[in-house]
């Protein structure tokens, strides 16, 4: 049997048909709705995962971001850090501490500044330890850092906390 073909009424090409504005803005809110949706669950399942990560998974698996910092410690500081380990010491065995393995490690920067690190990291310069002049004032800096850590600070911010922030549900 041999094959005839059939003229076509109309046309099957339909991409030169009539602009639907409707069904158009319908699947562009349905991809923003989307993209939004995902955005905002991926956020806040971060927060819930910073709020709720065990102090022993945060001390090993993010306390490696500083491990090799460790190594590499400046130079000339020795009785300072000396000092200042000390009074770490005691502020990092209250009970309000969180159960981390607190480490101290120095940065050779001019800029007096410290800082918390994910597990339990807490970090100097070397221009702080030179301005520092009490053992009063090194106490209030590292516990201001430790406090970082018992708010989970740090964890937070790593984890897009920011968009509580933005969003008025509360910050740092």
């Amino acid at each position: 049997m041999k094959y005839v073909a059939k003229e076509l009424p109309q046309t099957g090409d339909i991409s030169r048909g009539k602009f639907d504005i409707k069904n158009t803005l319908k699947g562009l809110l349905s991809a923003v709705v989307t993209i939004v949706f995902l955005y905002l669950a991926i956020v806040f399942s971060a927060n819930w995962l910073a709020e709720n990560i065990s102090d022993d998974l945060e001390s090993k698996w993010l306390a490696k971001v500083y491990d090799g910092l460790l190594s590499s410690q400046p130079l000339g500081y020795a009785d300072e850090m000396k000092q200042a380990d000390i009074i770490f010491k005691k502020l990092a065995d209250k009970e309000n501490t969180r159960d981390l393995t607190y480490k101290m490690l120095l940065m050779d920067s001019p800029m007096p500044n410290a800082f918390a690190i994910p597990g339990g990291g807490i970090g100097l310069t070397t221009g702080l330890l030179e301005a520092m002049l009490t053992e009063e004032g090194m106490a209030f800096v590292l516990a201001h850092e430790l406090g970082h850590h018992t708010k989970r600070h740090v964890l937070k911010i790593l984890a897009g906390y920011f968009v509580d922030r933005h969003f008025k549900f509360g910050g740092i």
